[in-house]
């Protein structure tokens, strides 16, 4: 069935190998309340004492340090044989959008020559994690489980998707991996969670503590000229197409619950509004030098590739679903292939180059 990339198949055998318990049917009635509207952006200029307004760079970049979660580490990417061995717990992949960005050819036309990076991306990742172990001052070191962080000029990143609980949503409404709150109560959590005042605070004192460390690290000249690109992440489904309609991602083969337009409706409607608050704080943060990246709006970008699309047949979908290649891990389950990673690349590439 064209659209359809989830191999019920595999990843019942992931869930029949790796998990013991059986998991109850849910009661699946989303009824999501619209998105409320964004929560108020805190004082930056207070999070951000003492430190200078923005300053366009003059200096070619020579290094760029990749932060954040697994989308920024490539979970998943082109596969098991893709796997980084050093990275350890945090899954880097050779195929991640930051080895794909910096690998571009584009750069010798603008920037001289191709920059090294920092990859300090770790799977799993929440805000707390990223600033108590991705930010350390020093010279890097590959082989570390969390490497310093140089002198770099420029940082890229996604963060927060795990502060947001996405995967449990996708575990609640889809997959049922383990017990959890009817999908209705967990996106409604979620919402609410994301609507919050408080969550916008903590996205903008993350991206706060960022660019007062990396200033701090004496790679961009003058310090305030260091640039912070940030992305969210991209909406999992089209909404439109009625054949999932009677299709089910669940591991226990069991046929529920089904991928109704109404659910898959609901679950992009939490990554959407996990996108608008986080693009309101990085606009805010503009003026200390901080760059919102639109992927899911990039030109070239997801259209067509989604789960549930009109025109995608099985190989052509960008997200991991079960499919198997000696190496199938839950874990990469709804995280881009290395094409998709691929747009994430292209996206920041070309917000880098529109600031030299």
């Amino acid at each position: 069935m064209p659209g359809i990339p989830l191999a019920i198949l595999s990843i019942t055998l992931l869930a029949t190998t790796a998990l013991s318990f059986a998991v109850p049917h849910l009661s699946l009635a989303p009824n999501i309340p619209s998105i409320p509207s964004l929560p108020s952006i805190p004082n930056i200029a207070e999070l951000l004492p003492d430190q200078p307004l923005y300053t366009r760079p003059t200096h070619p970049i020579t290094t760029i340090l990749a932060i954040g979660d697994s989308y920024t580490a490539g979970e998943g990417a082109n596969g098991f044989p893709d796997y980084i061995a050093s990275s350890a717990n945090c899954d880097r992949y050779k195929q991640s959008w930051p080895l794909q960005l910096i690998a571009d050819p584009a750069w010798d036309s603008f920037n001289g020559k191709k920059p090294a990076l920092v990859f300090g991306a770790c799977s799993g990742a929440t805000m707390n994690d990223l600033i108590a172990n991705q930010l350390q001052l020093g010279v890097p070191n590959a082989s570390e489980a969390y490497t310093k962080i140089g002198k770099p000029q420029i940082a890229v990143m996604t963060i927060g998707g795990n502060d947001a609980d996405f995967f449990g949503a996708i575990n609640a409404c889809i997959l049922h991996l383990s017990p959890s709150l009817p999908c209705s109560q967990k996106l409604t959590s979620i919402s609410a969670h994301l609507a919050s005042p408080a969550f916008a605070t903590a996205l903008a004192t993350t991206l706060a503590t960022i660019l007062t460390t990396a200033r701090a690290a004496g790679g961009a000249v003058p310090p305030e000229s260091f640039e912070l690109y940030v992305a969210g992440y991209v909406p999992f489904f089209n909404t439109h197409n009625p054949v999932c309609d009677n299709v089910s991602f669940s591991i226990h083969g069991d046929g529920v619950p089904k991928l109704t337009t109404e659910l898959r409706k609901s679950l992009n409607a939490v990554v959407e509004e996990f996108n608008g608050v986080l693009e309101g704080v990085a606009r805010a943060m503009r003026p200390w030098g901080v760059f919102w990246v639109d992927v899911d709006g990039w030109s070239k970008g997801w259209g067509g590739h989604r789960f549930c699309e009109h025109t995608a047949a099985e190989g052509e979908v960008w997200f991991w679903g079960g499919e198997g290649d000696g190496g199938g891990d839950v874990r990469r389950v709804f995280h881009p292939k290395g094409v998709g990673y691929k747009v994430f690349a292209e996206a920041f590439l070309e917000a880098v180059r529109g600031n030299r």
